[in-house]
């Protein structure tokens, strides 16, 4: 069977994106983003000083939409742990008003956390640790999301989320 052209070709300048050096890029839906984990080597940071490091670096704290994302920040695990032997990453969600107390129903897991990473669509890279989220009655309350990470790499926890306090 012979080839018929039965359409017209676009034409003009098309800017296709493309990631800084560093960063990696990962389709949500429609939407194409950048992704890359920040870091400040010197120490610890907790959630508020997180949320500044990507503001200075032109981003903002991220959701991981997918298990490519999820690994992706994973991989980056061995320049975290470099002197310390437990650290984790940031990730973007924060405790819901009305699940600060309660951990069924709605309140459960991701449903428990509201999102400002507003390309965020399948959240499928929220793998929490066994047992978690569970700090909505801690003192002070744990409403932030963190990845953990050890040097310890046969540890089962390992890459999975927990909730902590912000700072």
């Amino acid at each position: 069977m012979p080839f018929e052209n039965s359409g017209t070709c676009p034409s003009g300048k098309y800017n296709l994106k493309k990631c800084d050096k560093g960063w990696r890029m990962f389709l949500r839906n429609t939407t194409w983003i950048c992704l890359k984990v920040i870091v400040d080597n010197s120490r610890m940071l907790d959630g508020t000083e997180a949320d500044g490091l990507c503001e200075k670096n032109g981003a903002q704290l991220s959701g991981l939409d997918s298990e490519k994302e999820r690994d992706f920040a994973y991989e980056k695990a061995p320049e975290l742990v470099e002197s310390n032997n437990s650290t984790g990453i940031w990730i973007d969600g924060r405790r819901r008003e009305d699940c600060k107390k309660v951990n069924t129903g709605t309140c459960n897991g991701t449903t428990a956390f509201d999102f400002s990473d507003t390309t965020l669509t399948q959240k499928g890279g929220y793998r929490w640790n066994e047992g978690e989220p569970n700090g909505y009655t801690e003192t002070p309350p744990q409403d932030c999301i963190f990845m953990i990470i050890k040097k310890i790499t046969n540890w089962t926890g390992n890459g999975f989320l927990d909730d902590l306090a912000y700072h």
